[in-house]
């Protein structure tokens, strides 16, 4: 319970931390710059490169990185996950009606690729509410 409410307080921090809603998705990732973040030297690829500041990766791949130690068998994921996190890719995510072009979702989207893994761990953190999410994706 205690973890619980760790991760509430790190989820309502971290809309006002990290990056704007307002950023768009790039669509290419090759030239984006990669940064060691966390005692494990998780290496982090942001896109667009300038969408987070490196403690604001850091910060995101940290929060994700707890949660999948502890994930419930409910997401698919194990604990041990964690020691497979080599790589992540940050994206901050922002869905916009056609018509209005008003803001309807915003949210950073976590990737960590588990080594040897058929599937890796997915992140979503809703930038307005701060809800946090994280389940298996296959790769």
């Amino acid at each position: 319970m205690r973890r619980r409410a760790l991760f509430v307080a790190m989820s309502a921090l971290l809309p006002l931390a990290c990056g704007s809603p307002e950023k768009e998705v790039a669509e290419d990732v090759a030239d984006a710059p990669r940064e060691p973040c966390g005692p494990a030297r998780i290496q982090v690829t942001a896109v667009p490169p300038d969408s987070f500041t490196v403690e604001d990766r850091c910060a995101l791949v940290g929060l994700a990185v707890t949660m999948l130690g502890s994930a419930g068998e409910e997401t698919g994921l194990l604990p041990s996950d964690t020691a497979a996190a080599m790589t992540a890719l940050l994206v901050p995510m922002v869905e916009r009606d056609g018509d209005t072009d008003t803001v309807i979702a915003a949210r950073w989207h976590v990737s960590l690729d588990l080594r040897g893994r058929p599937y890796n761990a997915e992140l979503m953190v809703d930038r307005r509410t701060g809800t946090v999410r994280i389940s298996r994706m296959h790769k």
